[in-house]
């Protein structure tokens, strides 16, 4: 029967539409599927039951606020959820998206993968290619921020609340990277620390900067301050074992007893200014400290043996057991040393050399003692006193043939090769073949003339020209 206005009842109407809606989407699309044309408007839900959905649109819009995805899976939970996008790198199409995975219950934006077949339920975070994208945001709020790798923040950092920051936490050998501006707490030595141009350095709290007052056996960690007391007895102090590069250990003479009970700081297996022997500090009211350079234990401050200084050294006053070595030295007070050894000059008030100098120049206001003093270059002073006491003489005896002896040496003029100036005296191989006692060889085996024991041969030559002149004259006048 033919359907027409005639025979529609008005409470029909809705009804009667609907089924004829129906007929006209079931005549334009059978059960194997067909093809809309136009535009379609689906007011209710549309359901597809296909393994995948392609929305073939450049821009999908919906009214939906909220899109569920994976509704199937509500229960299992083993399909990643979440959206992915296609870019072609030039040998096939990547991947890209953010998706929450199935077995770690995270959330991942990633930048690239490359699974080889297209993913339906799994983005496998684990593939050779997956790679997490970068992502730049402007503000970024968490509960709960843990960062795995380096992260660099090139602006400022602004920490608000109440509660603290948790700084990394290690031992000394957990050092990673000897950067600048580091921070850091350090379990070994119970302090935080800090590395700049220096090395690493206690800084902050947990008395950072304080002494540790030792005066028993202690075995000491990089960054201690120790102020030992050796009134009572000598005391040992072991440097920290396997040492890393810039550690520090400083130490103080607590009571200023170290030259009465001294010090001794053991190596623990590493060397100490490239030697294998512990460290004696033997003079009192020392402060020094100890810096492991990658190889060995520099010593800095003031410490025992011999002390090279490329530029100059200047002090109120200085000791050393052994000796001095230094481009330049000045002194406003004294220096007192076994061996003193100077490239360039050495100025003070008073020098006390119980061995020997040696200098291209030296000027003192006051006074030099020296045991022997080797100048290459020129000496200015206002007097030189030479030791010449009896009381410090053994087998004194006025030196016979003097005349034949000075007859033998040659005066000579020349030039020092080392500035061409003009100069007087005598070849030091010459007055060895005649006094060898006052030829001195130095290291380098250059040949030195002690100069004031050619006095003696001057004063008692010239007595003994003397008496033959007067000799001579008592002749002249019998004539």
């Amino acid at each position: 029967m033919a359907l027409n206005l005639a025979n529609v009842q008005t409470t029909d109407t809705f009804q009667t539409w609907f089924t004829r809606t129906n007929q006209i989407i079931s005549s334009a699309l059978d059960t194997a599927g067909g093809t809309i044309t136009g535009n379609l408007t689906v007011n209710g839900d549309a359901v597809f039951s296909g393994n995948t959905t392609i929305v073939n649109k450049t821009n999908i819009s919906t009214s939906d606020a909220l899109i569920q995805l994976a509704s199937n899976n509500a229960v299992s939970d083993i399909v990643d959820i979440g959206f992915f996008g296609h870019f072609n790198t030039g040998s096939g199409n990547n991947h890209t998206g953010l998706i929450r995975d199935s077995g770690t219950k995270e959330y991942y934006l990633f930048g690239q993968y490359i699974p080889g077949t297209e993913p339906t339920t799994d983005i496998n975070i684990n593939h050779a290619t997956f790679e997490l994208a970068n992502s730049h945001v402007y503000k970024l709020f968490a509960n709960n921020l843990s960062v795995e790798g380096p992260a660099t923040l090139s602006g400022y950092v602004n920490f608000s609340g109440t509660s603290q920051i948790n700084v990394p936490v290690g031992n000394t050998a957990q050092r990673t990277v000897n950067a600048v501006g580091s921070f850091r707490y350090n379990t070994d030595s119970g302090k935080f620390e800090g590395y700049n141009a220096s090395g690493w350095g206690q800084i902050g709290g947990a008395q950072v900067g304080a002494f540790l007052f030792q005066n028993t056996s202690y075995t000491a960690s990089s960054g201690d301050r120790i102020a030992v007391d050796t009134s009572s007895g000598p005391v040992t102090i072991t440097l920290p074992a396997s040492p890393s590069t810039s550690d520090i250990v400083e130490f103080i003479d607590r009571e200023n007893t170290f030259n009465t009970h001294n010090l001794t700081i053991q190596r623990n297996g590493s060397t100490i200014e490239g030697t294998t022997q512990d460290l004696a500090a033997d003079i009192s009211s020392t402060n020094f400290y100890l810096q492991y350079d990658g190889s060995t234990w520099q010593v800095f401050g003031i410490a025992t043996g011999t002390q090279y200084f490329e530029g100059i050294l200047s002090a109120q006053a200085f000791h050393a057991t052994t000796s001095v070595t230094a481009n330049t030295a000045n002194f406003t007070h004294s220096v007192s040393a076994n061996s003193a050894s100077f490239n360039n000059s050495i100025s003070a008030a008073t020098a006390n050399i119980t061995d020997h100098i040696t200098a291209n120049s030296i000027g003192l206001t006051t006074s030099i003692t020296a045991n022997t003093g080797a100048f290459a270059g020129e000496v200015d002073a206002l007097d030189f006193n030479t030791t010449s006491d009896i009381t410090m003489k053994n087998s004194v005896a006025t030196i016979g043939n003097a005349s034949q002896i000075i007859e033998s040496l040659r005066g000579v003029s020349f030039k020092w090769k080392n500035n061409d100036k003009p100069a007087y005296g005598v070849v030091a191989q010459e007055v060895e073949k005649v006094l060898p006692e006052l030829v001195v060889d130095n290291k380098d085996g250059v040949k030195s003339v002690k100069y004031l024991g050619l006095i003696g041969f001057l004063i008692e030559s010239n007595k003994q020209l003397m008496q033959r002149v007067e000799t001579l004259e008592d002749k002249l006048r019998d004539v």
